[in-house]
């Protein structure tokens, strides 16, 4: 994860309300990375595999999490730094909302100008913007 990612989560924390349980989609190997901004909220982590060491709490595709997520089930979703990896971030979007409880948050980031992501195929940034467009192209939103 990149610095400007993780003061832009701290800053999204500051400026809302944000309320647990937590999930972080597509979470990663760095255990605990954005945790510490969440302190007494249970904090879930989802990827499309564990890691060694384990590290993840629900294991599939964040295009469809309904056979291990329930609608609305958390107050706050993050989803940071990978929208602009998968080829359908629109579906990804959408898991968002679904999993998000009325009146909860979402904290994005998608980086278009770093070099670690022009490192391998990715979508483009247009691309993003509209599956984003659901969200009036914030990178902060509430249900």
């Amino acid at each position: 994860m990149d610095v400007k990612s993780k003061d832009y989560v701290r800053r999204a924390v500051e400026d809302y309300p944000v309320e647990g349980p937590v999930l972080e989609i597509a979470a990663g190997w760095e255990p605990n990375y954005y945790q510490d901004f969440f302190e007494g909220l249970e904090y879930v982590k989802q990827d499309i595999r564990d890691w060694d060491p384990p590290c993840i709490d629900i294991v599939c595709d964040a295009k469809d999490m309904s056979a291990h997520v329930e609608d609305a089930s958390f107050s706050t979703v993050l989803c940071l730094n990978t929208l602009e990896h998968v080829d359908e971030p629109q579906k990804i979007v959408n898991e968002m909302y679904r999993v998000m409880k009325v009146g909860g948050h979402g904290i994005v980031t998608v980086p278009t100008r770093c070099p670690i992501h022009r490192a391998r195929p990715r979508i483009s940034g247009a691309s993003c913007r509209t599956a984003f467009s659901i969200c009036s192209g914030a990178s902060s939103f509430s249900t």
